[in-house]
């Protein structure tokens, strides 16, 4: 299912890198390595905006599958149950959400000890990611992060179904930095709009200690030019 939702995206960041001229490269790392919009980024500097709120529409209790991607542990969800956010109306639906520690982007000096990243999809295949900060400062562990270290198979790719509710993985500070990147995995395709939130979850430091997959986070990229924008 993952990859299915990211074909066409894929197919079109290859495309768009080939003419930029890194044919020579192994296809599947083209973009990534001459892509000038790439992720993630450093957010320090993030200029004031007045940017819409995200609608989160991730309350719902869903029934979702969990699994080891080999790379990451990722909980993907069924077309037709999805849970979604809404940006200036437009509807992007949940295609799955994983994790990566240390966190991908860092705000100047300072990094997170994990980031959460749920990966939302509209109709015509074009993604909105929303990025969560991990924090190992909680005295108790979170609830949701321990159904799923504890759900999630040890063989890579086998899948356990499990019930959440994504909600309950969202700062109550959902104001935002925005930008315009890429996939921080796979081959790194670009024109993902990126919405890094400026709360954190709060989890315990055993629980960081516990994800199968540290060292996981992508090097920060150029930023190019791109606007960085902090609002919502």
């Amino acid at each position: 299912m993952y990859r299915k939702s990211f074909g066409s995206l894929i197919a079109a960041a290859l495309l768009a890198a080939a003419a930029a001229g890194c044919a020579s490269s192994p296809p599947a790392n083209c973009i990534c390595e001459v892509g000038k919009r790439q992720s993630p980024i450093d957010l320090a500097g993030a200029v004031p905006a007045e940017l819409p709120a995200i609608e989160f529409g991730y309350g719902g209790t869903v029934e979702a599958e969990v699994f080891d991607t080999g790379k990451s542990v990722q909980v993907d969800f069924a077309a037709g149950h999805r849970p979604w956010i809404a940006v200036r109306g437009e509807r992007f639906e949940l295609v799955e959400f994983h994790f990566h520690e240390p966190a991908e982007h860092v705000v100047g000096s300072e990094k997170h000890a994990m980031e959460l990243h749920f990966v939302n999809e509209n109709q015509v295949g074009e993604l909105a990611v929303v990025g969560v900060f991990l924090e190992a400062t909680a005295a108790e562990p979170q609830p949701v992060i321990a159904r799923i270290w504890a759900t999630v198979p040890e063989r890579p790719r086998e899948r356990v179904p499990i019930t959440l509710a994504p909600g309950d993985l969202l700062p109550a500070d959902r104001r935002y930095v925005r930008y315009a990147g890429s996939l921080t995995t796979g081959a790194c395709a670009e024109g993902v709009r990126w919405h890094v939130l400026g709360g954190q979850l709060a989890v315990t430091p055993r629980q960081v200690r516990e994800y199968r997959h540290p060292n996981s986070a992508r090097a920060v990229q150029p930023l190019n030019g791109r606007p960085v924008l902090v609002g919502g």
